[in-house]
C-alpha cells in the first residue's frame, strides 16, 4: 500500500464517515509532520531580531539616564543662579566656593568635580553674548570665568558636564558629542536684585 492513498468512500457511507487510510512517511500524521518543520523557528527569530531589540531598549535607558543627569544640571544651575541673584553669593566671605556650595548642594546625581561653570556679568540682556567656549583634549570647556556681579546687573550662568553613553555608536545622534560622550549645557540669565 502506498503511504499517502487518497480518502475512500464506500457508496453506502454518508461523507462524514469518511476517513483517511494510510499514513505519511514514518509513521508520523501528516499534522505532525508539519508542525514538526517549524520548530526552531522562534529561536531564529530571536537570533536575528534580538540583537536589535536590544540595542533599542538599551538606547531609550541610556537617554533617559542623559536626560536625567540634564534635569539634574538645570536645577543646579537655578539654584547657584538664585543664590546669585539674591547677592548671598557676592556677600559671602568667598564668593565662588559660596556659588559651587549651592550648586553642588542641588546636583545630587553628577559628581561636582565634573561640572564646568561659567559666571559673566553683563551691563544689559541685550549685551548677553554667549561664544561657545573652546573645549580641551577631552572634551572640557576651558576659558571659564566667575564674576558674582552686583546688584541690579545682568548675569549669564552656565554649567556643563559631560555624559558618557554607554549604548555603542549613540553619540553619533548629538552635534555636540567626542569620544563617546555629549557636553550637557544649562544656561540661565538673571539680573541681580537690589541688594545693596
Amino acid at each position: 500500500m502506498c503511504a499517502c492513498e487518497p480518502i475512500i468512500r464506500l457508496p453506502d457511507q454518508p461523507a462524514a464517515a469518511a476517513r483517511p487510510v494510510g499514513r505519511a512517511r514514518h509513521g508520523h500524521s501528516a499534522t505532525r509532520h508539519r508542525t514538526r518543520t517549524t520548530r526552531g523557528a522562534a529561536a531564529l527569530e530571536l537570533a536575528l531580531v534580538g540583537p536589535v531589540f536590544f540595542l533599542l531598549l538599551l538606547s531609550v535607558f541610556d537617554i533617559s539616564i542623559m536626560s536625567f543627569r540634564e534635569s539634574s544640571l538645570r536645577a543646579a544651575a537655578e539654584a547657584g543662579a538664585r543664590v546669585l541673584r539674591t547677592g548671598e553669593v557676592a556677600r559671602a566671605g568667598d564668593p565662588e566656593t559660596a556659588f559651587v556650595s549651592a550648586v553642588c548642594d542641588t546636583a545630587v546625581v553628577l559628581d561636582c568635580d565634573d561640572i564646568a561653570y561659567d559666571v559673566r556679568p553683563y551691563a544689559s540682556f541685550n549685551a548677553v553674548n554667549f561664544t561657545p567656549l573652546p573645549l580641551d583634549g577631552n572634551g572640557d570647556p576651558t576659558n571659564t570665568q566667575f564674576t558674582s556681579g552686583n546688584a541690579d546687573q545682568v548675569l549669564a550662568v552656565r554649567l556643563m558636564t559631560r555624559h558618557q553613553f554607554v549604548t555603542p555608536y549613540l553619540d553619533r545622534a548629538f552635534a555636540n558629542a567626542a569620544a563617546g560622550d555629549v557636553l550637557l549645557e544649562a544656561t540661565l540669565i538673571v539680573r541681580g536684585e537690589p541688594w545693596q
